[in-house]
């Protein structure tokens, strides 16, 4: 059995038409083989053999050729198509996995791209509309795509990007990542020599270990000590989820040859880890 058919057995063999109001477009998926599996997250639905209206998120997926034009289906965010699919069986999900997995669809055929529906016609007019937060702090504007809210803001004298996750797609529940911000304000040169000494003790080893490797045979170089290395790295983007755990992201002025280097903390603003990405 092939990779495909496995996959597609996920799902049930009845077909049915839905409307979909999306939220993402064709642009991301797994790579299975030959094939790439895209990931399309749709905002709501209508059942066009009952007639039901749902707000619940879901997942559009299917297996295409890797150099398949589009990826076979070119979904844009925020429209409304009509569908012919196949719903997944139910599988248990995951610790951290989204319940839109068990609300897949897999597409069979993309029936109309130009459809209309009042109720979704009503929530895609709203969903268009700019949320904006102005705040002391900054200015930071929704991206539905990503259900978050962007902006840069000022710190310590350095012009970091700030992302404010929130739980929806309309930003409703942005007020905890808003709240963890002002907490890090309301004591900001001290949450910054805390994520910056963290980073430094966690991973200023590996750094001479990287300016050891620059080194030619035989030559020498000042080690980097933790002081150094705190002062050295510079902030770019705070990234602060729902649930009020904080992803801080620092250039690493070359001690990794151009890597980011980022620090973890979990929900309730303890350090949990610090590394290097990109």
């Amino acid at each position: 059995m092939s990779e495909k058919e496995k996959f597609e057995n996920e799902f049930e063999k009845e077909m049915i038409d839905l409307l979909v109001l999306t939220k993402t477009s064709t642009g991301g998926g797994a790579v299975v083989g030959d094939f790439i599996r895209p990931v399309v997250y749709f905002i709501a639905s209508v059942n066009l053999q009952t007639g039901e209206f749902s707000h619940e998120s879901g997942v559009l997926t299917w297996m295409a050729k890797r150099k398949e034009e589009n990826w076979g289906y070119n979904f844009q965010s925020f429209e409304i198509y009509h569908i012919r699919v196949r719903k997944s069986m139910p599988m248990p999900l995951k610790a951290g996995q989204s319940t839109a997995w068990n609300h897949r669809y897999l597409v069979i055929q993309v029936v109309d791209k130009q459809t209309t529906h009042p109720q979704l016609e009503a929530l895609q007019a709203r969903l268009k509309q700019p949320v904006v937060i102005e705040d002391a702090i900054g200015k930071f504007v929704l991206d539905r795509k990503f259900s978050c809210f962007e902006g840069d803001v000022n710190w310590l004298g350095t012009s970091c990007n700030v992302v404010l996750n929130t739980d929806v797609e309309d930003g409703e529940t942005v007020e905890k990542a808003l709240d963890v911000l002002h907490m890090l304000y309301a004591d900001l040169k001290n949450w910054d020599h805390r994520f910056r000494a963290y980073a430094a003790e966690k991973l200023v080893e590996d750094a001479n270990d990287w300016l050891q490797d620059e080194l030619e045979e035989g030559e020498e170089a000042d080690p980097i000590t933790e002081e150094d290395f705190a002062k050295r790295i510079v902030i770019s983007m705070i990234d602060i989820e729902a649930d009020g755990s904080i992803t801080v992201y620092y250039n690493d002025d070359d001690m990794f040859w151009g890597h980011t280097v980022v620090v973890y903390t979990d929900q309730n603003r303890k350090m949990k880890d610090a590394d290097i990405i990109g």
